[in-house]
């Protein structure tokens, strides 16, 4: 079996999946803005958010980090029109 994303820190100190994990659903659905409920998410999740991005078809946007450890984000997904 292939993984579609996989996460990027295999430690005991990686305890950032309930949050990537929520976003994952949203894209999953197909959702058009995608962020974590107007919070920031943890910076150790920014890989993470940018393969999910990738392999759902998001671009993604990340502010500023204002609060050591985290960092604002949101993705838009990308949409293309036939004219």
């Amino acid at each position: 079996m292939k993984l579609a994303v996989k996460f990027t820190d295999d430690s005991p100190s990686f305890v950032n999946g309930l949050e990537v994990g929520r976003i994952y659903a949203k894209m999953e659905q197909g959702i058009q803005h995608v962020d974590n409920v107007g919070f920031p998410v943890h910076a150790q999740n920014k890989q993470v958010l940018i393969n999910f991005c990738d392999y759902f078809g998001y671009t993604p946007l990340f502010g500023s980090d204002d609060f050591p450890g985290w960092i604002e984000f949101f993705a838009i997904k990308n949409v293309t029109f036939k004219n």
